[in-house]
């Protein structure tokens, strides 16, 4: 049993001894020109630098390698999603009773803008005169954006233009507008709505 005991503990000596001779030559400690500490672990090829008391890991191959591939499958998501959400949008018509027409609104998103077109047909009975206000509501009826066009004489913004069908007789009114919004405000938005001001 002793005899044992003493192989073992030999034996453990021994492997104290061979990694204490291997560790000495794992690592290698360099001092660049500025004053930075390097050390270089030849078994796995990791580099740190020694600033102050702090070993700081410098990204080797791997790292950099995982990291570029998820910032392009980040890009290429964001690419697709903003592709989809270029594609036109055609909202339900609206109904403006108490001006005798109705409304289609077109939407898409692009570079960070909700780019629309609102066509009024017929021209609205008290136009030119008042104001409009088309609004962006979110599910819960949140407003989320919105876009005013006022109306003095016959003088509009330069955003309205004059719908004329084939006799020379204005048909109707082409609303355009380009509102700065970010692709989750876009995404959020479950309906529009007009409002209009005498």
């Amino acid at each position: 049993m002793k005899r044992r005991v003493g192989w073992i503990a030999a034996g453990l000596a021994a492997c104290i001894v061979l990694a204490l001779l291997l560790s000495r030559n794992q690592y290698e400690m360099r001092q660049e020109e500025n004053g930075r500490t390097i050390i270089l672990n030849k078994w796995t090829g990791s580099v740190k630098i020694l600033q102050g008391n702090q070993l700081i890991g410098l990204k080797g191959q791997e790292d950099l390698q995982k990291e570029r591939l998820s910032a392009e499958a980040t890009r290429a998501r964001e690419d697709s999603l903003s592709a989809q959400l270029a594609e036109p949008k055609y909202w339900p018509s609206l109904k403006l009773d108490r001006l005798g027409c109705s409304a289609v609104i077109k939407t898409s998103w692009r570079g960070g803008k909700l780019v629309m077109i609102a066509t009024i047909t017929p021209v609205p009975k008290n136009y030119p005169r008042g104001s409009m206000t088309v609004r962006f509501h979110d599910k819960a009826d949140f407003e989320l954006l919105h876009q005013g066009y006022y109306f003095s004489g016959y003088a509009a913004s330069s955003e309205v233009t004059r719908l004329i069908d084939e006799t020379g007789k204005a048909s109707g009114l082409s609303l355009t507008a380009s509102i700065s919004c970010d692709n989750k405000t876009y995404l959020a938005i479950a309906r529009p709505a007009i409002v209009w001001t005498d």
